[in-house]
């Protein structure tokens, strides 16, 4: 194990523009070495938050290179070397959890309906649409079990949007011994998480998100709540700067995330994104182009979690 001195942390701190409240409280951040990428990132979810190893969350698998929310896609992303995949789900007809980001399958498959009106067999006799969006590949629509069981023990999955499914999705990852490698994002606020899932609330590693739509107590009432592994802002509240950040930056969070994505607000197309959301206190990037954000962090030493500093 490695220790950052105090005076170090402040360095960093410095560099990286973090709140003093969130230095003051960490005298001293553990960077723990591991023998596999997967079993890092396990690690790393239960210390403090640092910047001396940025996440990388692939948005919906390896999308530019396989189709979208396919085990393919999860596959390429393990031989990456990334930390998370990101994945949507949808409910189909008959009360299965697959992978999908729309709620028809037109855009993404060879098929064509509201996945709430079809059953998992007949989306099953659909195939995923490759990369380009118009060529037919040979992958199905994998269930989100399916996605589980595939990325167990090699790769961590943060399931985006999932907070109308908690109870199922808790009922996946157990079956599938997936708890401790599965992360589920949503909006819910504190009261609605915990009153609408009193029996599975305290067991799932949930992230709430945080835009300018929220109450202001929204962060807060989880901080005081649970103070969760991680918060997902968004880029325009993560600039800002506002009193939601500074509750986050007083947490014991081990992720603050963000998204760059392509044609948002914080697009990737701007070659400085990345900087700035890394100067404003971000640990976790959720992208669309892995390949060339984990290039990017191993260049400007962020992927090093044996650093030196």
């Amino acid at each position: 194990m490695i220790y950052l001195s105090h005076s170090k942390i402040i360095a960093l701190c410095a560099t990286i523009m973090f709140s003093s409240s969130h230095c003051q409280k960490n005298n001293a951040i553990e960077l723990i070495t591991e023998s596999t990428p997967f079993e890092r990132v396990s690690n790393l979810l239960k210390a403090p938050m640092q910047q001396a190893y940025v996440f990388v969350i692939a948005h919906r698998g390896d999308w530019k290179e396989a189709p979208e929310n396919s085990l393919q896609g999860i596959k390429n992303c393990i031989d990456l070397g990334v930390d998370m995949v990101e994945v949507d789900v949808q409910m189909t007809k008959d009360s299965v959890l697959v992978l999908m980001h729309d709620i028809t399958v037109n855009r993404t498959t060879n098929g064509y309906g509201l996945v709430k009106d079809l059953t998992y067999e007949q989306l099953k006799a659909f195939k995923l649409l490759g990369p380009d969006g118009n060529s037919v590949s040979d992958e199905h629509i994998p269930s989100l079990e399916e996605a589980l069981a595939y990325s167990k023990g090699k790769i961590h999955l943060f399931i985006d949007k999932g907070e109308h499914y908690l109870k199922t999705i808790h009922e996946l990852m157990t079956t599938t011994n997936t708890l401790d490698q599965s992360l589920i994002g949503g909006t819910l606020s504190w009261t609605d998480y915990t009153q609408k899932n009193p029996a599975v609330w305290a067991q799932i590693k949930y992230i709430p998100r945080a835009g300018r739509g929220q109450p202001p107590n929204y962060i807060q009432d989880f901080k005081n709540g649970i103070d969760p592994v991680g918060y997902f802002p968004s880029c325009k509240l993560l600039f800002e700067q506002l009193p939601a950040m500074d509750a986050i930056a007083q947490s014991k969070a081990s992720l603050v995330m963000t998204a760059t994505l392509n044609a948002s607000n914080c697009s990737e197309e701007d070659g400085t994104i990345w900087n700035q959301v890394l100067l404003y206190g971000a640990n976790a990037i959720v992208t669309d182009r892995p390949r060339e954000l984990l290039q990017f962090l191993n260049t400007a030493n962020y992927r090093n979690y044996e650093s030196n500093w």
